[in-house]
């Protein structure tokens, strides 16, 4: 069974553009614990991954007008229905 997103990204997605391709995906923040005792905190795009099935890192990305790369492609759990893009700053 695959459950319909559709209602999801309509209400909560902002339009993006990664690769050069305009996208609807959620916009958000990540929060990692690095070296311990560090916080850090980056940029967030969730979208389906039928949506973005060739995206890397390092690809091009406009989110709010600001420039970013993709720094990592991570596969939602628990099926890798949802795609979650980690973006750097441009």
């Amino acid at each position: 069974m695959t459950e319909d997103l559709t209602a999801f990204f309509t209400d909560f997605a902002e339009s993006v553009t990664i690769a050069g391709a305009a996208k609807s995906a959620i916009v958000d923040t990540s929060t990692e614990l690095v070296l311990g005792d560090v916080l850090t905190h980056a940029p967030t795009l969730l979208l389906p991954a039928a949506e973005v099935p060739t995206v890397a890192e390092g690809a091009a990305c406009v989110v709010r007008g600001a420039a970013h790369s993709v720094r990592q492609v991570l596969q939602e759990p628990p099926d890798g229905a949802l795609v979650r893009l980690v973006l750097v700053r441009s």
